[in-house]
């Protein structure tokens, strides 16, 4: 009999400390080409939920001394988002979100230069 161990990771979200919803993912770490999934749970929620929008992105970061434009120019240049989910959620008690995470998409590195995550 083998035992499969998760590393579920849970966030509360909230807004002005009221809570929105709960969000859940089953790992909290990924590979290339995996699909990111998780559940929304509105149950417990004290103020309405009217839409989820949900980003996978690649973020880019130039160490200043080799950036050709300034930090937030640049910051926003290296901004890619790879995969979204939109959802309408009012009256809703939970609902599942999908994320792809790209077969081709670059996995974390460091350099000299700058960072990729």
């Amino acid at each position: 009999m083998s035992i499969l161990l998760l590393s579920i990771a849970s966030y509360d979200i909230c807004k002005n400390n009221e809570h929105v919803a709960q969000l859940t993912f089953l790992k909290t770490s990924f590979r290339v080409g995996e699909s990111i999934s998780g559940m929304i749970d509105f149950s417990k929620s004290t103020i309405p939920c009217y839409q989820v929008s949900f980003f996978l992105e690649s973020n880019e970061v130039i160490e200043v001394p080799f950036a050709v434009k300034n930090k937030a120019t640049t910051s926003k240049l290296a901004r890619r988002v790879v995969d979204e989910h939109h959802e309408f959620c009012l009256n809703t008690k939970k609902t599942f979100l999908k994320l792809t995470f790209p077969v081709a998409a670059t996995p974390d590195f460091v350099t000299s230069v700058g960072e990729y995550h």
